[in-house]
C-alpha cells in the first residue's frame, strides 16, 4: 500500500490508547497467526537464520558487524501499522509498551517452515522496542534490557499425543511437554557478539544476525530447522547469547 487511506489512518488513531501506568515487559501480545498441531507459537526463548537483508554501510557493531541505521530502513504500509496498533490495543491494562507505531520499520526476511516472513519494528517510549514477523508473531522488550529473546514453533515427539503448551517467550517449555522445536526466531541485546544453537547430538549453529543501529540497538535472527534435526535425538535444545570474550550472556532452553 503506497497512497495514504484515511479510515486506515484514523483507525490507527482511535487504536491506541493511552496507558499512565507502563510495566517492565509486554511479550506475548503480539502474536497472531493459525495455529496446528505442527506449529504453534510456543517457546520460551529460541534462535536464529536463512534469508536476511544486506546491511547498509554503517559503523561497526560488536566486532565488526555492518549495522542497519534504523531510519533508512523501509517504512511500515499503513495496513502493517494498523495491525501493530490493534495487537499494541489489546495488552492487558497497565502494559501497553507505548511503541511509536509511525516508526515502525522493515528490518529483515526470511523464510522458515516453508512461507516467508517479514520482521516489522517499532521503538518504544522506554528505550526498547516492539517487534512482529508478518504473518505470525512478536513481542516487545519494552525497556530494552533483555539481552536474549526468541519465540518459535513446536511440534510433539512423533508418538505422542500431547498438546503444545500456550504461547511463551519469557518462561520455559514445561519438562514434561516432549516436543522438537520447528524453526526459531529472536533478538539480541548489549554485549553480545553472537547467538549459538545447541543441538541433542552435540552440535551446534551460529546464525547469521541482522544489527540495528539506535533507537533500537539490537540483533534479529531466525532459524528454520532442518527437517533432519527434527528428531528426538538431534532436536534444538537451547540457545545462548555469546559475548566478545566467548563468555555466556545467557541461555534460553528450548524444550
Amino acid at each position: 500500500m503506497t497512497d495514504r487511506d484515511p479510515l486506515l489512518e484514523s483507525a490507527l488513531d482511535s487504536l491506541v490508547p493511552s496507558f499512565a501506568d507502563a510495566a517492565p515487559d509486554w511479550a506475548d501480545a503480539l502474536r497472531r497467526g493459525r495455529r496446528s498441531r505442527r506449529q504453534r507459537f510456543a517457546l520460551a526463548a529460541l534462535a536464529a537464520v536463512p534469508i536476511f537483508i544486506a546491511l547498509l554501510v554503517a559503523p561497526a557493531f560488536g566486532l565488526g558487524r555492518g549495522v542497519l541505521p534504523f531510519f533508512s530502513a523501509e517504512k511500515a504500509p499503513a495496513q502493517v501499522r494498523l495491525d501493530f496498533a490493534h495487537l499494541q490495543a489489546g495488552a492487558p491494562a497497565g502494559m501497553d509498551p507505548r511503541a511509536s507505531i509511525g516508526e515502525t520499520r522493515k528490518i529483515m526476511v526470511s523464510v522458515f517452515q516453508g512461507r516467508e516472513h517479514v520482521l516489522w519494528v517499532a521503538p518504544t517510549a522506554r528505550g526498547g522496542f516492539c517487534y512482529e514477523w508478518t504473518p505470525g508473531f512478536g513481542g516487545c522488550n519494552a525497556d530494552g534490557h533483555q539481552a536474549l529473546s526468541a519465540i518459535g514453533a513446536l511440534a510433539p515427539v512423533p508418538g505422542t499425543t500431547a498438546e503444545p503448551p500456550p504461547p511463551s517467550t519469557t518462561t520455559s517449555v514445561p519438562t514434561e511437554y516432549d516436543s522438537i522445536p520447528l524453526w526459531v526466531a529472536g533478538y539480541v541485546k548489549g554485549d553480545v557478539e553472537s547467538v549459538v544453537i545447541h543441538f541433542e547430538d552435540g552440535t551446534e549453529e551460529k546464525p547469521p544476525l541482522t544489527s540495528v543501529g539506535a533507537p533500537i540497538a539490537a540483533s534479529f535472527f531466525a532459524y528454520d530447522v532442518p527437517p533432519t534435526r527434527e528428531t528426538p535425538t538431534k532436536r534444538a535444545t537451547s540457545v545462548e547469547a555469546v559475548a566478545a570474550d566467548g563468555s555466556v550472556v545467557q541461555t534460553q532452553l528450548l524444550q
